[in-house]
């Protein structure tokens, strides 16, 4: 009877201490994006799926509302009005802030890739390398969804993200 309560106590102190992993970062969602690429504040509506499918739509600057990147696997296509170009993936530079998005969500993809480097109380931390460089993501600790993307001189904030089955 005596031995009860200590076993109590140690039980208390195990399971008080044990952290549940958080969520690895999602690569499917759909969402609003701000991306800041040295003096340029780019916003606007983005979709990613599990088949390496990817799509932004830009809301601003006024200079560029409209224009939609749509990336398939290793296909790129770029629309604005009534024009469409069809191209290779590797047509932008890999620092352009379209390229970085989808190189950071494919390697996401291959979790190898991505490994983390913190928790915090409501965001996890991971890095990890892809065609465009190092990259660092800040995601929610208990969803996944990815918060920032941040590379070189390039950072990418998400909001009002939500999954897709």
């Amino acid at each position: 009877m005596k031995k009860l309560p200590l076993l109590f106590l140690c039980l208390i102190i195990l399971l008080g201490g044990c952290k549940a992993e958080p969520a690895f970062p999602l690569d499917k969602f759909k969402g609003k994006f701000t991306a800041f690429e040295k003096d340029v504040k780019l916003k606007g509506e983005i979709i990613s799926d599990s088949n390496n499918c990817m799509a932004l739509k830009l809301s601003s600057p006024e200079s560029m509302r409209g224009y939609i990147y749509k990336y398939t696997d290793d296909k790129l296509s770029i629309h604005y009005c009534n024009m469409n170009i069809d191209c290779e993936v590797d047509y932008l530079p890999k620092g352009a802030f379209s390229q970085v998005i989808f190189s950071v969500i494919k390697s996401i993809k291959k979790e190898e890739n991505c490994v983390l480097t913190g928790s915090y109380n409501s965001f996890a931390e991971y890095k990890g390398n892809c065609n465009s460089g190092e990259y660092r993501i800040k995601s929610d600790i208990i969803n996944g969804f990815i918060k920032e993307i941040s590379l070189k001189e390039i950072k990418i904030k998400f909001n009002n993200l939500s999954y897709i089955k």
